[in-house]
């Protein structure tokens, strides 16, 4: 009896300890709970925060490279280029003017020395064809104009050709003779002497057609 009365007792004595308990426990499951949430709302507002900075600073950190690069190749790459494409295009050039002033001065050689020549074979043709062939004809036909018309004459009539011949040999001979005369006449007077009855015969054979 005593027991149960002991043990009711403590159960209503225990009552309001067991519901403060279980008050307790449920404030603090709520507080857990809240605590949790709370503490996994942060942490994912922690991690997006970090995220999105750390995604702030990977797209900041790309368009710097990528500044840097574009500037690097506006600053330096392209006025580099420029400066190479320009000697290049400088050297093009002053190489073509070389080539074309070689060029010019080779075909200005060329020229001059074709120039020269003609020139000479020029002259050569006019002093050895062209001047004597005309020397040669101007001769003839001075010769013609001034001897065509006796020449003409002694070809149409040739007992004038005869005697013209005849002169001609005679004057011809006269010299011989003057020349020689005097051997001639040694040698015939010698001749004479030694064949005085043969020269007589002939002298007077000679003498006899004449007359």
């Amino acid at each position: 009896m005593l027991n149960w009365l002991n043990g009711a007792w403590q159960w209503v004595t225990g009552l309001p300890n067991s519901a403060a308990q279980w008050v307790t426990g449920l404030l603090s499951a709520v507080y857990t709970y809240f605590s949790n949430w709370i503490t996994s709302v942060w942490n994912g507002a922690v991690t997006l925060y970090n995220d999105t900075v750390g995604f702030i600073n990977a797209v900041e950190n790309w368009a710097a490279s990528w500044f840097t690069i574009l500037w690097h190749v506006v600053q330096i790459e392209i006025p580099n280029l420029v400066a190479w494409v320009a000697q290049l295009y400088n050297d093009a050039v002053n190489y073509a003017k070389m080539v074309l002033s070689w060029a010019a001065s080779e075909v200005n050689k060329l020229y001059v020395w074709v120039s020269a020549l003609i020139d000479y074979v020029y002259q050569w043709a006019i002093d050895n064809i062209f001047n004597p062939l005309f020397n040669v004809l101007t001769s003839a036909w001075k010769w013609i104009a001034s001897k065509g018309e006796f020449m003409y004459i002694l070809l149409t009539h040739p007992d004038l050709l005869a005697m013209f011949l005849g002169t001609y040999l005679l004057s011809v001979w006269l010299v011989l003779a003057r020349k020689f005369a005097p051997v001639f006449v040694r040698w015939l007077m010698h001749v004479m002497l030694s064949m005085t009855d043969v020269v007589g015969t002939i002298l007077e054979d000679i003498l006899t057609a004449i007359l």
